[in-house]
C-alpha cells in the first residue's frame, strides 16, 4: 500500500514517465539476460535478504505505477539466474497478492466501467492460459527475452510519448 499512497499526489503525467522509464529500463536488463550472481551458490540467508529486499521493491512499484509487477519480477529473476522460460511462470505467482493490494487501494479512487473490468478481465484468463501453454512447450528462453524486451521497449517509446 505504501507506494500506492504515494501514488496519489502524484501528476498523472509524473506517473506515465516513470512507467515508461521503468519499462524500458526492465526490457534492456531481461535483454542482457546475464545473472547477478554468475553461477554462485548464495547461502540461504543472503538469498532471504535478497529476496525480501527485491520483493519490497516490486511491491512499491506496484502500488505506485498501478501495474501488476510481473515485468519487473521477470526481468529481477532472470537477473537472479533463472532462465527467462522459468522467471515468466514464476513472476505471475509472486505478484498475484501484491496486486489485489494494490488493487484495494487504488479501488477506492477509481471508478470504471465494471462491463469492461469484467469482460476485459474474462478474456485475459483465456489468453493468458493460451499464452502459457504455448511459452512453455514451443519458445527458448532467448526467444523470450527478445520478444519480452522488445514490448517493454515499445510501450515504454509509446507511453512516454503521450506523456510528453
Amino acid at each position: 500500500p505504501l507506494g500506492a499512497l504515494l501514488a496519489r499526489p502524484t501528476s498523472s503525467t509524473t506517473l506515465m514517465i516513470v512507467f515508461a522509464a521503468v519499462n524500458i529500463a526492465v526490457g534492456l536488463l531481461v535483454l542482457r539476460g546475464r545473472s547477478m550472481v554468475r553461477g554462485e551458490e548464495l547461502p540461504r540467508r543472503k538469498e532471504l535478504t535478497i529476496a525480501l529486499i527485491v520483493g519490497f521493491g516490486i511491491g512499491f512499484m506496484i502500488g505506485f505505477i498501478a501495474r501488476d509487477g510481473g515485468p519487473f519480477t521477470m526481468a529481477i529473476l532472470v537477473l537472479m539466474g533463472f532462465e527467462a522460460r522459468e522467471a515468466a511462470g514464476t513472476a505471475p505467482v509472486i505478484v498475484a497478492l501484491g496486486c489485489l493490494v494494490a488493487f484495494a487501494v487504488h479501488a477506492f479512487d477509481m471508478t470504471a466501467g465494471w462491463n469492461i473490468v469484467l469482460a476485459v478481465s474474462a478474456a485475459s484468463l483465456v489468453g493468458s492460459q493460451v499464452g502459457a501453454r504455448y511459452m512453455s512447450e514451443r519458445m527458448e528462453s532467448r526467444t523470450i527475452r527478445i520478444m519480452f524486451t522488445a514490448v517493454m521497449i515499445l510501450v515504454g517509446v509509446v507511453i512516454l510519448i503521450q506523456a510528453l
